[in-house]
Order: C-alpha cells, then structure tokens, then sequence
C-alpha cells in the first residue's frame, strides 16, 4: 500500500515499487476530487513499479493511495 499524485496538467503518473510482478492487481483510488477525470488503465511494470493512466489531464494535482495484492496460487 501506499500513496502518489498524478501532477495537474498530466495524464499519468508512475509509481515505484519493485514488488509489482505480471500477476499483481492495483487498486487506485482518488483521495482529493478529480474533477471529471478517472482511471483509465493501470500499467504493471514488472520489477519496477506501474503507471496510473487517467482518462485526461486534471487541471489540479489529484492524489491517491494504492494498494497491491498478489493473487494466490
């Protein structure tokens, strides 16, 4: 679990995190209003992190948490 920010005027942010495997599921949620913009995709980057992809740029810095859990076998 943790936290990160998608910065005003952008449409993704990454986020490290050398625990994300193939398999991980990452929950995003927004902790501030986005305005009209929500999570597109997440993209798992495997021994690095992911990206959180919105649907368009905010217009403001909009915060989240995250958290990543990895299915059982």
């Amino acid at each position: 679990a943790g936290a990160g920010t998608v910065p005003a005027r952008s449409d993704a942010a990454s986020v490290a995190n050398p625990a994300v495997t193939t398999a991980s599921h990452i929950t995003v949620t927004f902790t501030a209003d986005p305005g009209r913009v929500s999570v597109a995709w997440v993209e798992r980057q495997p021994g690095t992190g992911f990206i959180v992809h919105l649907s368009a740029a905010p217009r403001w810095d909009v915060p989240f948490t995250y958290l990543i859990v990895e299915p059982g076998a």
